[in-house]
């Protein structure tokens, strides 16, 4: 247990001696903007904290409206344990396969179940954090609400800090098994990504299989029954997942299930560690290993083509990503998540026939009452969260790392290398808005395909406007002394900045539809209106519609024009 603790002591801080680093100038002196920048992310996770407390305080209200209140800390805790499960796929391969350090903790003193569980807990630890967020407002809030007495507290906080146990338990199995598989192939890079895909079907497939069924004759009344009638309900939820129901029930007051959910996460965990942890020293090494041997390349060969200067680095730009796995995962398989969660469940749904059902029901009262500009506008929404996330454009300079003297010299432009750099994230979010609205297409159906079609012009509008953001940032302040991709990726604070900025550039297109939407009530709410009144009321939904769309394309416009204009300057301002 000492060797374990102290290497868990080693990594976390490794973890914040990057964050420190990133705070430094190149030359080892702070730099007082980034300094500056920490407190505003934490008041950016203030924020988020505050929205989702009052968004769990508002459904509280409306439960205790339906006589329901102990339904939300029951919704919490799945929630967040589906949340945890979905996410840490990713990052439990990463942390445990791709990770420098891990390879020569080999040649230490440490046995490789150590390793494991020191990988494990790191995992957990920057889980838990999100996963606290989820759930403990709501436990909090039903505790007070009943004013639970002092042992209700007592039995909420190991509960609380278990909660994400069990899916990293999970995700760190199919891990192991796909660290195991591509250890022992050649073309390791190729299945990774049909690997990662693979386990990210099986994550969802079980978290569909634990959500409550709808039966085959639903119509109205049973939708209705299902808003007022709430038992049936909670216990179809609370019950889908058994360790969900013994952990609601456990920190109400039953000592035996408390019981038997800790020992189901913590067992749970020991008994995975010891399974996987006896050879997973042995896998990552053969994970590390060269699976390739080096050919030489000659002037007559086919492979060897001449390309424009564009092609040959949006090539390497594409060859560098598909090849080192933490770009792969959180910038290729991350855009991806969204749309492959879509299909999946369009899948699923169209593979049963009781949801078949239901949702043509839901369907047909769609069509009646949603027209299609709106679900235009809704859809571009979810697939501009596509741009929001994707870490690739974020990093593009800082990943040059200790080649930037040859970006700097290659007889190239700066705007031609900007502009290959861009488009690698174009393509990445436009196949990843693509797919997303095959999908919505095919559970939509074709009464809404020209909304379809308008949203994803729209998302790859957005797309364009903030990856140019994203690489003007990024271009002004590059963090080019970097040891491992994990701390370009991860721990880069352009990141935040950008989604920061971005989330402030995808609120003027939603200012600008509420301000119609606020024109058109006013504007129907005259007696006399004046013609262009009346106009504004007529036609509020293709107004919306119009306004959304003219701002999107003025700020794709403005934001080239940024590139262009500040991003150039600042590439070759750059000192490696």
């Amino acid at each position: 247990m000492k060797s374990y603790f102290l290497l868990l002591r080693l990594n976390l801080r490794n973890l914040l001696a990057g964050f420190r680093g990133a705070m430094r100038k190149p030359n080892g002196k702070i730099d007082i903007s980034r300094l500056i920048l920490y407190p505003l992310a934490l008041l950016g996770m203030l924020t988020l904290a505050g929205f989702v407390i009052f968004m769990e305080f508002s459904m509280f209200s409306a439960f205790e409206m339906l006589n329901a209140p102990e339904m939300l800390p029951g919704l919490a805790i799945l929630l967040a344990m589906v949340t945890a499960l979905l996410f840490s796929v990713f990052q439990m391969l990463a942390a445990l396969y791709f990770s420098r350090d891990t390879a020569s903790m080999a040649y230490l003193p440490l046995t490789s179940r150590t390793v494991l569980a020191a990988k494990w807990t790191e995992v957990y630890v920057s889980e838990l954090l999100f996963s606290l967020l989820i759930a403990a407002p709501a436990v909090v809030l039903y505790g007070i609400h009943y004013a639970a007495d002092w042992t209700y507290y007592l039995r909420m906080v190991p509960v609380l800090l278990a909660v994400n146990c069990i899916p990293l338990t999970i995700s760190l199995l199919l891990a192991s098994i796909l660290g195991r598989f591509t250890s022992l192939t050649r073309h390791k890079e190729v299945w990774v990504v049909l690997g990662t895909v693979l386990m990210l079907v099986v994550v969802l497939g079980l978290e569909w299989s634990i959500l409550p069924k709808i039966p085959e004759d639903a119509d109205a009344a049973f939708f209705a029954q299902m808003l007022t009638g709430v038992q049936p309900m909670l216990r179809a939820f609370i019950h889908a997942f058994p360790p969900v129901a013994w952990a609601v029930d456990g920190i109400a007051g039953d000592w035996l299930q408390w019981l038997a959910f800790l020992a189901v996460s913590i067992g749970g965990v020991a008994l995975a560690i010891a399974l996987v942890g006896g050879s997973y020293l042995d896998t990552t090494l053969r994970q590390n290993e060269g699976s390739r041997k080096a050919r030489r390349i000659r002037v007559t060969d086919k492979t060897f083509r001449a390309h424009s200067p564009f092609m040959a680095i949006y090539r390497r730009e594409w060859n560098e990503i598909l090849k080192v796995p933490v770009y792969l995962l959180n910038g290729v398989l991350g855009a991806m998540m969204l749309p492959i969660m879509l299909i999946g469940m369009s899948v699923g749904m169209s593979s049963e026939q009781d949801s078949e059902v239901s949702w043509n029901y839901l369907l047909r009262l769609m069509q009646d009452s949603v027209s299609p500009m709106d679900v235009m506008l809704i859809l571009t929404a979810l697939l501009m969260f596509i741009s929001w996330v994707n870490p690739i454009i974020a990093t593009a300079i800082s990943r040059e790392g200790g080649r930037m003297p040859i970006a700097k010299y290659i007889p190239v432009s700066p705007r031609t290398q900007l502009w290959a750099k861009l488009s690698v994230s174009l393509t990445i979010n436009g196949a990843a808005i693509l797919l997303m609205g095959i999908a919505v297409a095919a559970l939509l159906g074709t009464h809404y395909l020209g909304a379809v079609l308008g949203a994803v012009v729209l998302a790859n509008l957005f797309s364009l406007a903030t990856g140019c953001i994203a690489l003007t940032i990024d271009a002004s302040r590059p963090i080019l002394h970097w040891q491992t991709e994990q701390q370009v990726m991860k721990q880069n604070m352009n990141q935040m900045i950008c989604m920061l900025v971005v989330l402030l550039v995808a609120l003027i297109p939603v200012a600008g539809v509420v301000g119609m939407m606020i024109l058109s009530t006013a504007a129907q709410d005259m007696e006399a209106p004046s013609m262009l009144m009346r106009f504004a009321a007529e036609h509020a939904v293709g107004l919306r519609s119009a306004v959304a769309a003219l701002l999107m394309a003025a700020e794709a416009g403005v934001s080239i024009l940024i590139l262009h204009k500040v991003g150039e300057k600042r590439f070759s301002a750059i000192e490696p």
